[in-house]
Protein backbone atom coordinates (compact mmCIF):
# COMPACT_ATOMS: atom_id res chain seq x y z
CA UNK A 1 0.00 0.00 0.00
CA UNK A 2 2.97 2.22 0.77
CA UNK A 3 4.42 1.99 -2.08
CA UNK A 4 1.30 3.02 -4.62
CA UNK A 5 0.77 5.93 -2.24
CA UNK A 6 4.60 6.88 -2.95
CA UNK A 7 3.86 6.29 -6.47
CA UNK A 8 0.42 8.38 -6.58
CA UNK A 9 2.55 11.22 -4.75
CA UNK A 10 5.21 11.10 -6.84
CA UNK A 11 3.11 10.71 -10.28
CA UNK A 12 0.63 13.56 -8.90
CA UNK A 13 2.38 16.02 -6.85
CA UNK A 14 0.09 15.31 -4.08
CA UNK A 15 -0.83 12.87 -1.39
CA UNK A 16 -3.94 10.56 -2.00
CA UNK A 17 -7.29 11.63 -0.41
CA UNK A 18 -9.95 9.93 1.64
CA UNK A 19 -12.91 11.48 2.22
CA UNK A 20 -15.28 9.42 5.02
CA UNK A 21 -18.94 10.82 5.32
CA UNK A 22 -20.65 10.11 8.27
CA UNK A 23 -24.34 11.05 9.20
CA UNK A 24 -25.63 11.33 12.75
CA UNK A 25 -23.82 10.97 16.17
CA UNK A 26 -23.39 7.00 16.42
CA UNK A 27 -21.01 6.29 19.64
CA UNK A 28 -19.47 3.59 17.49
CA UNK A 29 -18.08 5.21 14.84
CA UNK A 30 -15.46 7.44 17.13
CA UNK A 31 -12.90 4.12 17.39
CA UNK A 32 -13.85 2.93 13.90
CA UNK A 33 -13.08 6.25 12.37
CA UNK A 34 -10.15 7.14 14.82
CA UNK A 35 -8.28 3.60 13.34
CA UNK A 36 -9.38 4.70 9.87
CA UNK A 37 -7.20 8.61 10.57
CA UNK A 38 -4.44 6.69 12.11
CA UNK A 39 -3.93 3.91 9.06
CA UNK A 40 -4.11 6.48 6.23
CA UNK A 41 -1.51 8.72 8.29
CA UNK A 42 0.66 6.03 8.70
CA UNK A 43 0.90 5.09 4.58
CA UNK A 44 0.86 8.61 3.94
CA UNK A 45 -2.90 9.15 2.77
CA UNK A 46 -4.41 12.37 3.61
CA UNK A 47 -8.02 11.94 5.78
CA UNK A 48 -11.07 14.41 5.74
CA UNK A 49 -13.83 13.36 7.62
CA UNK A 50 -17.36 14.70 6.88
CA UNK A 51 -19.46 14.96 9.82
CA UNK A 52 -22.71 15.62 8.81
CA UNK A 53 -25.55 15.93 10.92
CA UNK A 54 -28.48 13.06 12.05
CA UNK A 55 -31.37 14.94 10.32
CA UNK A 56 -29.72 15.87 7.85
CA UNK A 57 -32.22 15.03 4.77
CA UNK A 58 -31.55 12.86 2.22
CA UNK A 59 -31.81 14.88 -1.05
CA UNK A 60 -28.57 17.21 0.78
CA UNK A 61 -26.56 14.07 2.28
CA UNK A 62 -26.18 12.93 -1.82
CA UNK A 63 -25.33 16.43 -2.79
CA UNK A 64 -22.44 16.46 0.10
CA UNK A 65 -21.57 13.24 -1.47
CA UNK A 66 -21.35 14.45 -5.12
CA UNK A 67 -19.98 17.14 -4.32
CA UNK A 68 -16.99 15.07 -3.09
CA UNK A 69 -17.02 13.30 -5.77
CA UNK A 70 -16.56 16.53 -8.14
CA UNK A 71 -13.55 17.57 -5.90
CA UNK A 72 -10.05 16.50 -7.87
CA UNK A 73 -8.44 16.78 -4.66
CA UNK A 74 -10.43 14.04 -3.37
CA UNK A 75 -9.60 10.12 -4.43
CA UNK A 76 -11.91 8.26 -2.77
CA UNK A 77 -15.37 8.55 -0.87
CA UNK A 78 -16.43 6.28 1.62
CA UNK A 79 -20.06 6.22 3.81
CA UNK A 80 -20.27 5.28 6.90
CA UNK A 81 -23.36 3.23 7.70
CA UNK A 82 -25.54 2.66 9.33
CA UNK A 83 -26.91 5.88 7.81
CA UNK A 84 -29.89 7.40 9.61
CA UNK A 85 -33.10 5.55 9.37
CA UNK A 86 -34.13 7.78 6.97
CA UNK A 87 -31.79 7.87 4.63
CA UNK A 88 -31.86 5.47 2.14
CA UNK A 89 -28.68 3.29 1.94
Amino acid sequence: MTANVLSFTQTHGKSPTLALVSAGNNPQFGSYISLLRTRCIEVGIRFIHIELPGQIPEAQCVARVRELDQDSDIQGISVQLPLPNHIDE
